[in-house]
């Protein structure tokens, strides 16, 4: 959003894939994440009344077809668990991003609308922009991640010594005790807590506390300058093909 309340364009994380690697003592979760984007134009001009409204699921204006995909990671969701004292102890394993080529962008005068479309979607092509080598080096942007997802908070949902995904059960329950900072804000007009730990402090999101239920851990709200900020107005999940969400209204003066 800026200044004025005006949404600059509305973000979308979703997990294409989660595939469970299961050991003898521990179990790995790689997680594929796409990235996309839609921003409003003057047709569109009540997308943030539409998209805001917590009682709109499905009746949207903005529609699958507006979002174009940019971006996409893959992580290993244990490696990011083990990462308790720094961001700087783990990689995302794969973060690509689309790019035009040029050799493909020609497109004639005399071509149809859905050829053109067509033509236009071949000229977009993907490309690594960080794998690890053998070095460690590469990756190193968990923030794209981490800045949406505190799963050190939501282990609190599931009890912090169900997890089996990092050695150091005892020193994630302190980490995920340690909340720093805590306000209070509105979701679809209730008080709702939001916090930060001193792990994810560095991105400068405020997540859902343990009372937020679904939403704990979850990015709610984060201001980046005096001009601009973003907050969640939306959350669900696929199941067969279609998609269930739930608009949300977060209201919060930090």
């Amino acid at each position: 959003y800026t200044s004025n309340g005006v949404p600059s364009s509305y973000e979308r994380y979703e997990v294409t894939n989660a595939t469970v690697i299961v050991g003898e003592e521990s179990s790995r979760v790689i997680l594929e994440i796409e990235m996309a984007t839609h921003f409003p134009t003057e047709n569109n001009e009540d997308d943030t009344m539409e998209s805001n409204d917590a009682s709109c699921n499905n009746d949207t204006t903005i529609h699958e077809e507006d979002y174009n995909v940019h971006h996409r990671m893959q992580l290993d969701l244990s490696e990011n668990l083990a990462a308790i004292d720094s961001r700087d102890d783990w990689r995302l394993m794969k973060f690509d991003y689309k790019k035009w080529n040029e050799d493909n962008g020609d497109q004639g005068d005399g071509d149809s609308p859905t050829l053109q479309s067509q033509q236009r979607e071949k000229s977009w092509e993907w490309q690594s922009a960080a794998v690890p080598d053998a070095d460690g080096h590469g990756g190193e942007n968990v923030q794209a991640f981490e800045e949406k997802f505190d799963c050190f908070a939501m282990l609190r949902q599931y009890g912090e010594n169900k997890n089996t995904m990092t050695s150091s059960p005892t020193a994630v329950d302190e980490l995920v005790v340690a909340v720093t900072e805590e306000r209070e804000c509105t979701l679809n007009s209730n008080l709702m807590r939001v916090g930060k730990t001193e792990r994810h402090r560095y991105t400068g999101a405020w997540y859902g506390a343990e009372s937020a239920g679904r939403l704990c851990g979850i990015a709610l709200f984060k201001k980046f300058d005096p001009e601009f900020s973003f907050s969640l107005i939306e959350y669900g999940n696929r199941s067969g093909g279609d998609y269930a969400s739930n608009g949300v209204v977060v209201d919060v003066d930090i």
